[in-house]
């Protein structure tokens, strides 16, 4: 193999300006995935989430997606977007009411125990993706078009498809359907269909 100037070709992640400040858009991988899943999680019946996974089979969709997942998962939403630049996610407001509930639990064994109560100071969301000095709400639609085009999101819908239509998940659908349908052992065979 001669060296004539072939190199790998390797992308430059694109780098948000938000609020003035550079957020390099990051590799997505495994971690982003897991956010997915909590989001998809998040979905209470089976008619949401098989909607949910249809609205994601187009990466065009998933910016959609990801606005209607904030009315019921929005933390596991923030999280995603902001791993996805690198910034810290900030404290929920879920994680504040129980910090709050400790802080008070302990002013009342100090109370109990002739100690004077502390002050509640509540930990700042400052320089986070829930500040909206550092992250104001138009920096969302910014963040989610980086989504949308970022070559590991479009390699991953290309692949999902093919998936979908390949052979292997059709011949795990035919066995999962034909498991179902069997009779359990001592029940006298196959149920016959109306």
């Amino acid at each position: 193999m001669t060296d004539k100037g072939a190199a790998p070709m390797v992308r430059e992640m694109p780098v948000l300006d938000i609020a003035g400040n550079g957020y390099r858009v990051r590799k997505l991988g495994l971690q982003q995935i897991g956010h997915l899943a909590k989001i998809y999680a998040a979905y209470s019946s089976l008619t949401a989430r098989a909607a949910m996974l249809q609205s994601i089979s187009d990466p065009t969709l998933l910016g959609t997606f990801l606005l209607d997942a904030c009315a019921i998962a929005f933390d596991e939403v923030v999280e995603l977007l902001a791993s996805v630049i690198g910034i810290d996610a900030g404290i929920s407001d879920k994680r504040m009411a129980k910090l709050r509930e400790e802080h008070d639990r302990r002013n009342a064994q100090r109370l109990e125990n002739g100690q004077e109560e502390v002050a509640w100071v509540a930990p700042s969301n400052g320089g986070t993706i829930r500040d909206p000095e550092t992250f104001p709400l138009d920096a969302l639609v910014d963040v989610i078009e980086a989504v949308i085009a970022h070559d590991d999101v479009v390699s991953f819908f290309d692949k999902f498809r093919r998936m979908l239509k390949g052979p292997a998940l059709k011949n795990l659908t035919k066995r999962l359907s034909a498991e179902s349908i069997a009779s359990k052992k001592g029940t006298g065979g196959r149920t016959k269909k109306s």
